[in-house]
């Protein structure tokens, strides 16, 4: 439990550091050599300057965002993993609205409105291989169109994260999709 809720905080940390960060590109791809993990940027994004792992759509940086982590599987299979960050998402979601209705962020006609669009709705969950390595690719939305791909190394789990407005996800599917297909795993 304690090790969930240590990846349920670094996942909000990195959300956190993604909506500061994101400025300019150093280069057209994503390598993270400790990870053994590269990938070639979608179209027009760039990296963080300060952090390799993230990198943005400048035109829409606090959006449309990738991010590149590593954590242990403790035991579990991808399947496992997978199912378990996605009840982690939905656990953050729901503590999120608590937080805004208890701050009295929201007036009372939006609390509906925003529950309803920040519940993750799963549209794919699909089995793949990228570098001859099981990996799982899971598509959803909420207030914004994801596309996670997991990806299993030894005890580990690489996991990308791809996010763009739901608006936008159309203009950018074809790039992002190109970027995951260009992934290699060392």
């Amino acid at each position: 439990m304690r090790k969930r809720t240590l990846v349920a905080t670094g996942l909000i940390i990195v959300s956190l550091l993604v909506l500061v960060a994101c400025h300019q590109s150093t280069k057209g791809r994503v390598e993270i050599p400790h990870m053994g993990f590269s990938m070639k940027l979608p179209a027009g994004w760039q990296l963080d300057p300060n952090e390799r792992g993230i990198f943005c759509d400048p035109a829409k940086r606090d959006s449309n965002v990738g991010w590149v982590a590593e954590y242990l599987l403790e035991g579990r299979s991808l399947n496992e993993f997978v199912d378990d960050s996605l009840k982690d998402w939905r656990k953050i979601e729901f503590l999120r609205r608590r937080i805004e209705k208890i701050a009295g962020r929201m007036k009372p006609g939006q609390r509906q409105a925003s529950e309803k669009r920040t519940k993750p709705r799963i549209l794919t969950k699909t089995s793949m291989k990228i570098s001859a390595l099981e990996a799982m690719e899971v598509v959803y939305e909420n207030e914004y169109r994801v596309i996670e791909v997991f990806i299993r190394k030894g005890d580990k789990v690489i996991n990308l994260m791809l996010r763009t407005s739901r608006e936008d996800f159309p203009k950018h599917e074809a790039s992002l999709r190109e970027a995951i297909k260009s992934i290699t795993i060392q």
